[in-house]
């Protein structure tokens, strides 16, 4: 929990400066009718920080849309959104030899096909080949042919500077547009951030 409400604000609005998107914050003071007629002090809840969903859109998480029936190669490169989150979540994921659990965020699990869910993990197992492999520094056939090199240097930064207890294991998204490469972004989750943790 972050009393503060602060943390997550101030790590979105650091990603959005270095030209990544992170979900847009606003705070709110809240009020909660719990009975008929007009609002009062006796309806208000506190100040609250509204954060916008992760979703795929024009001005969120912008990566291709992904049609159900097209399984053409070059659409099934993208785009996806994931989660690397905690394992008891019960929804559809895959892993790999050297991580994961991964869950699909876009396409929901529900409606991501098989093909989609194959590209994927073999993307992902030629991903960690190369990075395990004997030529990973190699520009074009090693890590950096499957990684946005510079958005895993822009959110280790954010994730070590703001000493986030969570980074990389919770709650981390990862996306791949068509075409493109593994990014990890949006952040999400910052409230065991900047001191708020004793472990």
């Amino acid at each position: 929990e972050d009393k503060t409400l602060i943390r997550d604000v101030l790590a979105y609005e650091l990603a959005r400066r270095s030209g990544h998107y992170a979900p847009r914050t606003r705070f709110v003071e809240l009020f909660m009718a719990e009975s008929p007629g007009h609002l009062s002090m006796r309806d208000y809840a506190g100040v609250y920080v509204l954060i916008e969903k992760i979703k795929r859109g024009q001005d969120r998480v912008n990566i291709a849309k992904l049609d159900r029936p097209d399984a053409t190669a070059a659409k099934l490169s993208g785009g996806y959104i994931l989660k690397r989150d905690h394992s008891d979540r019960g929804e559809t994921r895959f892993m790999t030899s050297h991580g994961g659990p991964y869950f699909f965020v876009y396409p929901d699990a529900h409606k991501v096909t098989p093909e989609q869910r194959a590209w994927l993990a073999d993307y992902f197992r030629s991903f960690e080949s190369a990075l395990y492999g004997p030529e990973f520094a190699d520009p074009r056939t090693g890590y950096a042919a499957y990684l946005d090199v510079d958005s895993f240097i822009d959110a280790h930064w954010l994730i070590e500077m703001s000493k986030n207890v969570d980074g990389f294991r919770y709650s981390a998204f990862i996306t791949k547009d068509r075409d493109g490469k593994l990014k990890t972004e949006p952040p999400w989750d910052w409230n065991r951030s900047f001191g708020n943790a004793n472990y």
